[in-house]
């Protein structure tokens, strides 16, 4: 019940405006379908609710004009990880309705016809064998946590956890089918004066697993194949895949710095202030993932979050 006391906390208006926040979505169906995880996707309905109660409140900006603002103070943005095909056809139309502007952070293997590798895991874990695919892995290790969390542990490299997931499936006689959910040619990259496209990495594998010449091909694959389609506005910020500090170490900050990007984007929950802290040079912004349901309570939990960080530190 203590968990649960700032639910019912009020939020002083001022204190609410100096809490700027980010928000984070993937998909966007009105019905999440197989493969995709319920926790990645919103509904266009629950989407619209949750902009507009925001739009109330706070001015949104694209996440550059975000980042680069000197006062942040009632500014608010939304991205979406990924490149969900139904952000372009369910949530895009939501937003152009408020006027709202977004950042669609990509992951380009999918324009090489590529499978997105959590849409494998995720069918594993419907399929109910996830157990029997742990007991196949050779060198990818139960760490305790779950299968799944197991898997984004940067302690189990990406690389060598797609290979034996796609061994397992193989040896299984199991076929994913009705995976093409990210945007898979560029004709999806589409010309708008609310959207920016940004680099989420080539695979989102988990940055920190791989060596530092993968981590440069991962970063560098997405950035020139974004900055390749023409006419779209392309962002300077650069989105962490999971988005939690185990998931990036000095060689992922290098080769961020490297590519150029003027920020990086996690995923830890919790707002932004006045200043935003740095790592090797580079402002980190921090975002949070609301779920189905009123954002008015989910505002005030990143916002307990944002100010019990603040007295840690």
């Amino acid at each position: 019940m203590k968990r649960l006391l700032w639910q019912f906390l009020p939020i002083p208006a001022q204190l609410q405006m100096r809490c700027s926040p980010v928000l984070t979505y993937h998909a966007c169906y009105a019905r999440c379908p197989r493969n995709v995880a319920e926790a990645d996707n919103i509904s266009p309905q629950h989407l619209f609710d949750q902009v507009s109660w925001l739009q109330r409140r706070y001015r949104f900006v694209s996440i550059d004009e975000f980042c680069q603002a000197k006062k942040r103070r009632g500014l608010a943005a939304v991205t979406f990880d990924d490149g969900y095909k139904s952000v372009m056809e369910a949530a895009l139309p939501v937003l152009r309705t408020l006027g709202i502007p977004c950042t669609i952070f990509v992951n380009t293997a999918s324009l090489e016809k590529k499978m997105f590798w959590r849409h494998k895991v995720v069918y594993i874990m419907q399929s109910g064998v996830g157990e029997e695919c742990e007991r196949a892995f050779l060198s990818t290790r139960r760490l305790g946590d779950g299968f799944y969390r197991d898997l984004k542990n940067p302690a189990n490299n990406s690389l060598i956890v797609e290979q034996e997931t796609d061994a397992f499936l193989a040896s299984r006689g199991l076929t994913v089918n009705g995976c093409d959910y990210l945007m898979d040619d560029r004709s999806w990259f589409r010309r708008d004066p609310l959207v920016w496209y940004g680099n989420h990495s080539h695979n989102h594998y988990v940055l920190s697993s791989l060596s530092r010449q993968e981590q440069t091909d991962e970063i560098g694959k997405t950035k020139a194949l974004v900055a390749s389609v023409p006419g779209i506005q392309v962002s300077e910020v650069f989105s962490l895949p999971f988005g939690e500090a185990h998931h990036l170490n000095d060689d992922t900050l290098a080769a961020v710095k490297e590519f150029g990007y003027r920020a990086l984007l996690m995923n830890q929950g919790g707002m932004n202030g006045k200043h935003l802290a740095k790592r090797y040079g580079l402002p980190v912004v921090e975002r949070f993932s609301p779920y189905e349901g009123p954002v008015d309570i989910q505002l005030k939990k990143e916002i307990c979050r944002w100010l019990v960080r603040r007295l840690r530190t």
